[in-house]
């Protein structure tokens, strides 16, 4: 008797590569493979911003090695990548944040480094509803918005968002 099996495996992602448009094309394939509508939404959103030269050379290999820390973490593509993503996109659709965009790529590195996925989660949540409506805070009770000067921070293994008023 003879038997046939076939065995179909996904390929796993281990590691993107370095070079921004394979890169590109590797994340496609990485949060397609979910098959989620939304996050194939939020994926060409993010395409169409990193390669609008919106980001700059340095900012997207940070992010590539953000990217490559979070695969090494074991890290989804929903939630984790898609929270992410929606913040750099973020980012892209506000021009004024942008200068600060850098402060921010270094703290998610630290977050990644010395604390944990939760926190890490909370920042870049944080940072997205941030900056889609300049909310720092919202509850029942009240919601306090920022519309000064502010940039991100890192210390003692605590994100900030320091505000100044000038």
């Amino acid at each position: 008797m003879l038997f046939l099996f076939s065995y179909s495996f996904a390929q796993k992602q281990d590691k993107f590569s370095e070079e921004s448009t394979v890169f590109i094309k590797e994340l496609d394939e990485f949060l397609n493979a979910t098959k989620n509508k939304n996050l194939k939404n939020l994926f060409s959103q993010f395409e169409d911003n990193f390669n609008a030269e919106k980001f700059n050379v340095a900012q997207k290999k940070q992010f590539i090695a953000l990217a490559n820390k979070m695969l090494e973490k074991r890290l989804r593509p929903n939630p984790h990548f898609a929270n992410l993503i929606k913040s750099v996109n973020q980012f892209a659709y506000h021009p004024t944040s942008l200068p600060k965009f850098n402060d921010w790529l270094s703290v998610v590195a630290q977050l990644m480094e010395e604390s944990t996925t939760k926190r890490l989660m909370m920042y870049v949540i944080f940072t997205h509803d941030f900056l889609s409506s300049g909310m720092l805070r919202n509850s029942s009770a009240v919601r306090w918005y920022c519309w000064c000067f502010w940039h991100f921070w890192y210390c003692n293994k605590q994100f900030f968002l320091k505000i100044r008023n000038e």
